[in-house]
């Protein structure tokens, strides 16, 4: 298992959790939430799409740190929401997307048969005004296989 197996499996665990949420575009249609591994697409001009909501899954580093403990990654999760509604509080969106995350792991670490998230959960919100968008984060640690010696004389 790789890191990039890694990231395309969770990314596709991110669109099924979410797969019954529907979130404002820029646009104000109700869409899907936008799952994109480590960055979003380049755009090529301005009369792309708005890419909002998004959830980025961005693979920060990983440790392996012996020859018998399975590598932790460290993950991160960029969240952005529209919602241009003069109440500003678009921050609930982001923070809906950041339960949701942290949910699914608290209740069940296991994903598929390789991946396992421990307990470290952290999160925060954007503190810059961006209005009409909502920027968050949460950031998770995760373990996964490490490549092991084959040599049984090293």
């Amino acid at each position: 298992m790789t890191a990039e197996d890694f990231q395309e499996a969770l990314c596709e665990e991110m669109r099924s959790v979410f797969s019954d949420d529907r979130f404002l575009n820029s646009a104000h249609e109700w869409v899907a939430l936008n799952v994109h591994g480590q960055d979003l697409p380049i755009r090529d001009n301005l009369s792309d799409r708005d890419y909002v909501p998004y959830l980025i899954v961005r693979i920060e580093n990983g440790e392996v740190k012996d020859g018998i403990s399975p590598q932790e990654v460290t993950v991160t999760f960029w969240i952005a929401c529209f919602d241009d509604n003069m109440e500003n509080q678009g921050h609930k969106w982001v923070l809906h997307v950041i339960q949701k995350i942290q949910e699914r792991f608290a209740k069940n670490p296991i994903m598929g048969r390789f991946y396992r998230a421990t307990d470290k959960f952290e999160w925060e919100l954007q503190e810059e005004r961006s209005f009409p968008y909502f920027i968050g984060a949460a950031a998770m640690v995760f373990e996964t296989p490490a490549i092991r010696k084959e040599s049984p004389y090293t």
